[in-house]
């Protein structure tokens, strides 16, 4: 059940499936990652944007292909 002033759960599923279809989290991480560089610089030697450094709960033995917010990608850290 959502929140109260939140449409039916129905509607809300659709639009979830609309915004994943889309890619509209990939694309607005991207904006925000972008716009925050520009204002403020992002130091990449101290970034870490995914959960691949702790185990798998379901015991999964490989990880999973990095997605990349931008072409312009930071050196990997050693």
């Amino acid at each position: 059940m959502l929140p109260k002033g939140f449409p039916s759960y129905k509607t809300a599923q659709r639009r979830l499936k609309v915004w994943v279809e889309q890619d509209a989290c990939q694309r607005a991480w991207q904006q925000l990652a972008q716009r925050y560089e520009t204002l403020q610089g992002i130091n990449w030697d101290k970034v870490l944007l995914d959960g691949s450094k702790k185990p798998a709960k379901k015991g999964a033995n490989r990880r999973a292909p990095v997605r990349r917010i931008a072409g312009n990608a930071a050196p990997r850290c050693s």
